[in-house]
């Protein structure tokens, strides 16, 4: 049931707009962009050559999607969660991002 409440969301959830001040609010939460790229430089420069990509990505909600089916992979168990020990959160990370590189 998770599962599926997951993937209903992703299917119907709108990616929140970023503000003409670089803020954008998820979940109730305010991001301020701006202030997360001063401390990520180095990575943001990194990944200057993707940015297109990938911003065309979250808009289509087509990260999401794949991040959903990503995770449906790892979750072998079925359990609903995936467990730090034994690195399925950091499996699950790096596989989504390279599947968006």
């Amino acid at each position: 049931v998770a599962f599926e409440n997951a993937a209903v969301w992703v299917m119907t959830h709108p990616t929140p707009p970023v503000g003409a001040d670089g803020t954008a609010m998820y979940m109730d939460v305010i991001v301020d962009l701006p202030r997360c790229a001063a401390s990520l430089g180095t990575a943001i420069a990194a990944n200057a050559p993707s940015r297109s990509k990938l911003a065309r990505s979250l808009d289509s909600g087509d990260f999401a999607r794949t991040a959903l089916g990503i995770y449906r992979a790892c979750d072998r168990e079925l359990d609903g969660f995936l467990n730090w020990d034994g690195g399925c959160v950091q499996s699950f990370v790096d596989f989504v991002f390279c599947h968006h590189s």
